[in-house]
Parts: structure tokens; C-alpha cells; sequence
């Protein structure tokens, strides 16, 4: 089947390009009509911009690719040796489902859901791992918010603050004019301290994505 799909080919060059991709469906993936995605717009961005990511342990590696299921449109997951482009990118997509695979359990089709999946018009999601159904009455460019608070929500529970903690966060950012990132603005030195009270509201949930109860703000 063909698809169109926006895909970073070169240092600040997005194109949207019709592909194509095969009509088989794993056990695991439902074949999702994209109603609206989302632009990350740290990780998204440094793809964009051919700048380097910086891991949990401080190492810098190359953009190779911004999107959690490069799968649902036939693409494969890079490697370290891969060029950094061209680059699939998006993983926040909201769409209705058309068809599902054998062992899919978290929608049918006819389900309006959020998924992983990047950006492009009709998308092969990982349904076994996320498929969040969605009610129909809510306008989509809202609810498609939801894929970024739930990143937020990721790096709580990758911690080790508990909802209700209070905490302190501090943040220094060495920055050149020719290195800045993310403040395009002149200057050698940039210290930012934030004093603040977090986490005050709870979170329901019972273990993962999947048993969230309708209270979870994610």
C-alpha cells in the first residue's frame, strides 16, 4: 500500500515522500489511518539540525533516526553505523484503526487511538506495547498533547522522587555562541537555578500504560 511520510533527509531538509509498504500485519500491529501526529521539539529538533544527542551516562552520539517504531512502515531500527540520514522521524500519532493483528488485545478496529508511531499517513503501530483508545468527541490536536505529558511523566518514574516529594532543581548549562542549542542568544557561560515545589498532584495508575485508570493525567 502506499503512504506518505515526512522524513528528514539531509541537515535541516524535511520532506513528506510517498512510500511504499506491504499490507501484512504482524500479531502484534494494528494498521492505523493517522488523524493528527506531533512534533517533539527537542529530540525532532536536533535531527533536524544534524545535532548530536547526549546519553544517560553523558556520551554523545549522532541523530540516527527520531521515532520509537520505525517498524510501522517497514522501516528498520538503525544502528551505530548508519549514516545519520535520511532520518525517520515522530513517534506521537493519533488515527483510527482499520485492521489488527492476531494477538493485538488493546483496540479493535474502529478505535480512534494514540500511538508511537511517526509521522505518516497510514502507519503499522506496535499495538502489543501501546495503543491508548481514545474517546470521539475530543478534538484530536488536544488529545495528541498527551504523547508529550506522558514523556514528562516518564522521567518522574525514572527517578527516584515519588509523587508529593518536594525537590530542588538545579540546571547549569555551559554554552558557546557557535554550541548553543537551545538559547540562540550570544554569551560564554549561561547558570540557571530553579527553586521549586514538584510533583504535588498524584498519579493513579496501576503499573503501566496499559491499567492506567481515566485519572491519570498522561
Amino acid at each position: 500500500m502506499k503512504i506518505r511520510q515526512i522524513i528528514f533527509t539531509d541537515v535541516e531538509r524535511a520532506e513528506l515522500l510517498e512510500r511504499e509498504i506491504s499490507d501484512e500485519l504482524k500479531p502484534n500491529q494494528a494498521l492505523v489511518e493517522t488523524e493528527f501526529t506531533i512534533v517533539s521539539p527537542g529530540t525532532e529538533t536536533r535531527g533536524f539540525r544534524g545535532l548530536p544527542g547526549v546519553g544517560f551516562d553523558g556520551s554523545t552520539h549522532m541523530p540516527r533516526g527520531a521515532t520509537n517504531d520505525p517498524e510501522s512502515t517497514d522501516s528498520r531500527r538503525p544502528t551505530p553505523n548508519d549514516p545519520p540520514y535520511p532520518q525517520i522521524t515522530g513517534y506521537g500519532q493519533i488515527g483510527k484503526v482499520l485492521e489488527v493483528g492476531a494477538d493485538v488485545r488493546l483496540c479493535k478496529p474502529g478505535d480512534r487511538v494514540l500511538t508511537r508511531s511517526p509521522h505518516a499517513s497510514m502507519v503499522k503501530a506496535n499495538a502489543g506495547r501501546f495503543a491508548v483508545p481514545l474517546p470521539e468527541d475530543f478534538p484530536g490536536e488536544e488529545l495528541i498533547f498527551a504523547r508529550m505529558a506522558g514523556i514528562s511523566v516518564t522521567g518522574i518514574y525514572s527517578s527516584s522522587v515519588k509523587p508529593g516529594d518536594t525537590v530542588l532543581v538545579m540546571w547549569a548549562v555551559r554554552e558557546t555562541i557557535e554550541n548553543s542549542q537551545t538559547f540562540p542568544v550570544p554569551g560564554e557561560v549561561l547558570l540557571v537555578l530553579v527553586i521549586g515545589l514538584a510533583l504535588r498532584h498524584s498519579l493513579t495508575c496501576t503499573g503501566s500504560v496499559r491499567n492506567c485508570s481515566s485519572g491519570m493525567q498522561c
